[in-house]
């Protein structure tokens, strides 16, 4: 007599019970962990920024600027909301105007889903 092997359906269907009662708890706690690194990342990009906008007034012995981004992504605007990006720019003329060749580097604006980056103006 030949013998089958294989699974019957009593087991596949304990094993997808199984699984998806994993991935109900599993899934939860993975979405805050993506959330925690996308504001890890959003962080150190600002810190970066800062130390870069240091390191460069510190070489070039000029004033480094770091500000928000406008949309057009060539200019600093004012405001709280720093999703749409901010750069990092040395005022070579000593005008205190942003001119496009005195930046730096800039950051690109970020898909901020539930992760924002705002300022608060403290008087």
């Amino acid at each position: 007599m030949n013998k089958h092997q294989g699974f019957t359906i009593i087991e596949l269907m304990i094993t997808v019970a199984l699984a998806l009662i994993v991935l109900t708890i599993g899934v939860p706690n993975f979405r805050s962990i993506i959330q925690n690194n996308r504001a890890t990342t959003i962080t150190n990009d600002l810190v970066t920024a800062l130390q870069t906008a240091r390191s460069e007034a510190i070489k070039q012995r000029k004033h480094a600027t770091v500000c928000r981004r406008n949309n057009s992504g060539t200019g600093c605007e004012n405001g709280v909301d720093w999703s749409a990006g901010w750069l990092v720019w040395r005022d070579d003329d000593g005008d205190d105007t942003l001119d496009n060749d005195e930046i730096q580097k800039v950051w690109d604006a970020f898909n901020s889903g539930t992760n924002s980056v705002t300022s608060k103006y403290i008087y």
